[in-house]
């Protein structure tokens, strides 16, 4: 039988605070930890059976880049990140609060997942055992190299076979911040939207009950579901296997190209209806933006916003300015530091700084560096980041002469890899005395400098196109 949760709760009476302030802990694993980026609890991120040996190197972001890009992005597109492909996941979020509703304050038998957690399992599993001789219709799936690994292995889905950090990788986890925004959902609560977009899918799918819990193909459909919900979380993992004809039952319901015509225009509705941020006049601009390429010709994202900027309102285009500017600062920092790794890649002893000022080709004039991040702090200070970039590029800002600039880059890359959560990250690069330096191997790399027409960093525009081809 599942149970209550061993452990405690505490919330903020503010709704918008809730999910940083929420505290779960159990007894019976004895450990209690905050992790905001666990939607509806708390808990240790621990590696799986699935999981390769990871670095300790922090692979992410080592110029620290990425935060004030990130909170841009979410002012020109709010609830959008980039790692979004398909929004029929929001109908997934939307049903499965539907289905946990029974749930609240359970925890599976692993001592750890919650009942929205093991409903992810469920419907991850359903749609790649659909659909796994047919990948187009489950690409961009959170979780699928999980499930093709566990469907070779005939091992049902579970904490310790799904994502290392599903509570944040999953598809919960990855469409959280939209099914919020458009309150489809919060806290596994269903919203006032996330209701009329559940009824919109009944229609279609002709699942009628599933909400109300009359009787009806839908009824069937949620007593299946929360029959084996409760199942899974007494068992701890997955309590279907692989063959089961259930999961074909399941999958084309929330598969991400099988939506109808009228929950696809419901969802695009939520997306540019609330007028918040500019997410309808990008969904709305991506059509015109293609047909001005070659039939050959990627989007890059620069020229998407070059192009809306001829258009736009004072209020978008004064934020698309601001990108730029930032992005010509994060330009040539990036490619100083990569020009750097890829010149040490090929040697294997102690550089000195003056061999890499006389072979790096991409080290920034300092007047210039000087200018962008002069304008960078003018333009950020209009959206309140003018003293996050002061804090966080403190080495840089202070850059006095030429020679410094190398030294510079590299102290403020060590700076953020030992700022990252949750006890630092080791630099990518050995200094030595006497301004010696070396690349530690497991980052020798070729050239990577972007070219002078592309962002370093990326601002949602690749999740729109996404959703406007999922959603037309």
């Amino acid at each position: 039988m599942w149970v209550q949760s061993e452990g405690w709760r505490m919330y903020n009476s503010s709704e918008k605070n809730k999910k940083n302030l929420k505290l779960i802990g159990h007894r019976n694993t004895g450990h209690m930890t905050q992790n905001r980026d666990k939607p509806y609890g708390f808990g240790l991120i621990t590696s799986t059976l699935y999981d390769p040996v990871l670095s300790d190197d922090g692979t992410l972001d080592p110029l620290g880049l990425a935060s004030i890009a990130d909170r841009l992005g979410n002012r020109l597109v709010p609830g959008v990140r980039e790692r979004m492909r398909h929004p029929r996941f929001l109908t997934a979020i939307a049903a499965g609060a539907r289905v946990c509703e029974p749930f609240e304050g359970a925890i599976c038998a692993d001592g750890y997942s919650e009942p929205f957690q093991v409903y992810e399992w469920i419907i991850v599993q359903a749609l790649y055992r659909t659909y796994r001789d047919d990948p187009a219709q489950y690409r961009g799936m959170p979780g699928t190299l999980k499930a093709q690994e566990a469907y070779k292995n005939r091992d049902s889905l579970s904490r310790n076979r799904y994502l290392k950090n599903a509570y944040t990788f999953g598809f919960h986890g990855v469409y959280r911040t939209l099914a919020e925004t458009l309150d489809i959902a919060t806290d596994g609560i269903l919203g006032e939207k996330g209701d009329r977009l559940l009824r919109t899918w009944e229609e279609e799918q002709n699942m009628d009950g599933f909400l109300s819990g009359n009787n009806g193909a839908g009824r069937i459909l949620l007593d299946k579901l929360q029959k084996l919900l409760r199942n899974s979380i007494d068992s701890g993992e997955v309590a279907a296997n692989w063959n089961s004809n259930f999961w074909s039952e399941l999958a084309p319901l929330f598969a991400p190209y099988k939506a109808g015509p009228k929950e696809k225009q419901l969802i695009r509705n939520l997306i540019v209806d609330d007028k918040v941020g500019f997410r309808d006049i990008f969904l709305d601009k991506i059509p015109e933006y293609y047909k001005t390429l070659e039939p050959d010709q990627d989007a890059i994202e620069k020229k998407f916003h070059d192009y809306l900027m001829a258009t736009a309102d004072k209020e978008l285009n004064e934020l698309l300015d601001t990108i730029q500017t930032y992005e010509k600062f994060a330009l040539a920092v990036h490619n100083c530091f990569y020009d750097i790794l890829a010149y040490l890649s090929d040697k294997n002893r102690r550089v000195p700084l003056a061999e890499l000022e006389q072979n790096c080709k991409h080290i920034p004039n300092l007047a210039s560096l000087q200018s962008s991040i002069s304008e960078s702090r003018i333009c950020l200070e209009k959206f309140g980041q003018a003293l996050f970039f002061e804090e966080n590029f403190e080495h840089l800002i202070c850059i006095q002469i030429q020679q410094d600039i190398i030294p510079a880059i590299i102290k403020h890359h060590r700076f953020i890899q030992e700022s990252k959560p949750p006890n630092g990250k080791m630099p990518w690069l050995e200094e030595f005395p006497n301004q010696q330096f070396m690349i530690r191997p497991a980052h020798k790399t070729g050239e990577r400098v972007m070219p002078v027409d592309q962002y370093v960093n990326s601002y949602r525009l690749y999740s729109l196109i996404n959703f406007h081809k999922d959603l037309t």
